[in-house]
């Protein structure tokens, strides 16, 4: 059994498999399939286990168990529709005998012939029907998944400083020129006419933030089947009807008592098959949790140096280190460039919101069985 999502988990579906049924239940893109079981009685569950690697469900007939029961045991009827022989002795043969049906052959693009049970608890396939092709279902239910504690890891602490500039030197007066400087990169300077400067004392960004930690899920369910339909195939088709007919078996109580088409679709019926069922062949799961968050970063501290240079792009030549004190006049001759250098460190942040449970399952990759009538 294979997920692709996060979480991996059991599920209760396949309930009393027969022997030589294939099955396939993809749930939230979990396989179930190489399914083996015995036949007679009433059947038990099957304990379907998920986790990396694992492949196969196995279910036990007879006895009951607390996850659910099955229904098992279908022996093959006593007349073979397909050998052209009067087997129970009734003087009647294939067709001729009211065990066996002839129908009409399934249209263009769909699957069959099949026989259809639906019910609230599963069933195995009858002996004359062998090959499990579906175990699907029209309603899923699952409990919402608990979440872990959330936490807020180390702070990324930011700094953001101030830096002013003057057409003249020795920074007179009011400032003729002022820019943020908030990340470690270089900058153009757009005058070249400034003559002196000043960088002003870094603080700490509010874009300062800690990431979430936790929040988890910590514990999962296995969604729960609330109905179940199984599809079955494989009987023998016999010749024994007229034109493009076959001959096959009615399926045993409590399967529905009409043979069936389908298709991995929703789509119409056909009309030699007009009777519809329609049913999901894959549960999507998209439980999980949401809604970590940290505060504001508090306690956190800045330094940082700002320098300017003659060359455009923070190149090599004349430069000139501005101590970022908020005070400290700089003389400099038309700067073309800055880079503003912090490090931030220390702080930390308190959870404001907890994970709580998201989402919900549903089925998908609906299947349409078409009956005859």
């Amino acid at each position: 059994m294979t997920l692709t999502n996060k979480s991996w988990f059991a599920v209760g579906a396949a309930l009393g498999i027969a022997a030589g049924c294939n099955a396939l239940l993809d749930i939230d893109h979990i396989e179930f399939g190489e399914s083996t079981s015995s036949s007679g009685g009433a059947g038990g569950v099957g304990n379907v286990s998920s986790g990396p690697g694992a492949t196969s469900a196995t279910s036990a007939s007879g006895g009951s168990s607390s996850t659910g029961g099955g229904l098992g045991g279908y022996p093959p009827s006593p007349e073979n529709c397909s050998n052209g022989t009067d087997d129970n002795s009734d003087g009647l043969a294939d067709c001729a005998d009211p065990l066996c049906t002839c129908i009409p052959e399934p249209p263009n693009n769909w699957n069959g012939p099949a026989v259809l049970y639906t019910g609230t608890v599963s069933s195995v396939c009858p002996d004359d029907w062998p090959n499990e092709i579906v175990h699907g279902f029209t309603s899923v239910s699952a409990t919402p998944v608990t979440c872990d504690a959330c936490g807020c890891g180390a702070a990324n602490v930011l700094c953001t400083a101030q830096i002013n500039f003057w057409n003249s030197a020795g920074c007179p007066g009011g400032a003729v020129a002022t820019a943020a400087m908030t990340a470690s990169t270089c900058v153009a300077i757009a005058s070249n006419l400034f003559l002196s400067a000043k960088a002003g004392v870094p603080t700490v960004a509010t874009t300062s933030s800690c990431p979430t930690t936790g929040g988890d899920v910590l514990s999962q369910s296995p969604p729960v089947l609330d109905d179940h339909a199984v599809l079955c195939g494989g009987a023998g088709l016999g010749t024994s009807c007229a034109g493009q007919d076959s001959c096959v078996p009615l399926p045993p109580e409590p399967f529905l008592g009409k043979i069936c088409v389908y298709r991995n679709q929703s789509i119409n019926c056909p009309n030699d098959y007009p009777e519809e069922h329609t049913f999901f062949s894959t549960v999507n799961d998209s439980r999980g949790c949401a809604g970590c968050a940290c505060g504001a970063v508090s306690g956190a501290s800045c330094t940082a140096t700002t320098t300017l240079y003659a060359a455009a792009a923070c190149g090599a030549g004349t430069m000139w280190n501005l101590p970022n004190d908020g005070n400290t006049c700089i003389n400099v001759t038309s700067p073309q460039s800055r880079l503003f250098n912090f490090t931030g460190s220390g702080g930390s942040c308190t959870v404001t919101a907890q994970a709580t449970p998201v989402g919900s399952v549903s089925g998908s990759n609906p299947v349409t069985v078409c009956c005859l009538p």
